[in-house]
């Protein structure tokens, strides 16, 4: 299971950093803060991470979907809607 934490952490890693490539080329207002959200959930993966190696972390796939989902949902709402908003702008 570790390794596919490790699998999915780089994969979401690399759309981030693609991601505010972008903001940082369009320089996007909402650039800081975006990218404030993406540690965030970087961080929590990381932190998952840790406590699977340590046999802390129970409940993985019901709490880390639940986890992930809501991060995802959330953060397109909020700040993913807004910026694809302003790349459709000429």
């Amino acid at each position: 299971m570790l390794e596919g934490l490790g699998h999915v952490l780089a994969k979401i890693s690399a759309h981030f950093a693609l991601e505010e490539t972008i903001m940082r080329q369009r320089n996007y207002d909402q650039y800081e803060a975006h990218k404030a959200d993406h540690e965030r959930l970087l961080d929590e993966i990381r932190d998952i991470m840790d406590e699977c190696e340590s046999g802390t972390f129970s409940g993985m796939d019901e709490q880390l979907g639940n986890r992930l989902e809501h991060w995802f949902v959330e953060h397109f709402k909020s700040m993913d809607s807004r910026l694809h908003r302003m790349l459709d702008t000429p």
